[in-house]
């Protein structure tokens, strides 16, 4: 392996600025969450429109089942709305999300509680086809 063969330019990417973007999910894996008593699907959506923005990465992950029936429901609240915005009622395993596109709303969110995580872009809305 010759590394002087490969470009090594390290991009310094801030987060996604608040705005509307057109989106689809690149991959998407269904794995238990840290305590292992709930099931969480985790995302990796690519930017498409704006152009500005098209590659860019933005990071979610969908709560679907949780000891915590709050967290459980908000969880499946939003990927209920990422199955609309995409126009899929039903989806039976992970490859059925992938590269379908949707637009969404991100704005920066909250801090961890406890500092350990900084603000990060997050979906805030999604558009639905029928609407």
């Amino acid at each position: 392996f010759d590394a002087t063969q490969h470009d090594t330019t390290q991009s310094d990417y801030s987060e996604l600025p608040n705005g509307t973007y057109k989106m689809e999910i690149e991959a998407a894996d269904v794995v238990p969450t840290s305590t292992g008593s709930g099931t969480i699907l985790k995302t990796t959506m690519k930017v498409l429109e704006p152009a500005e923005y098209a590659d860019r990465k933005l990071f979610n992950n969908y709560n679907i089942e949780n000891k915590n029936p709050t967290a459980q429901e908000i969880g499946q609240r939003q990927f209920a709305s990422l199955c609309r915005a995409i126009e899929m009622s039903s989806v039976e395993d992970t490859d059925d999300l992938l590269f379908k596109s949707f637009t969404v709303r991100v704005a920066l969110g909250k801090p961890s509680k406890d500092g350990q995580y900084p603000a990060r872009a997050e979906i805030k809305k999604y558009f639905f086809p029928d609407e």
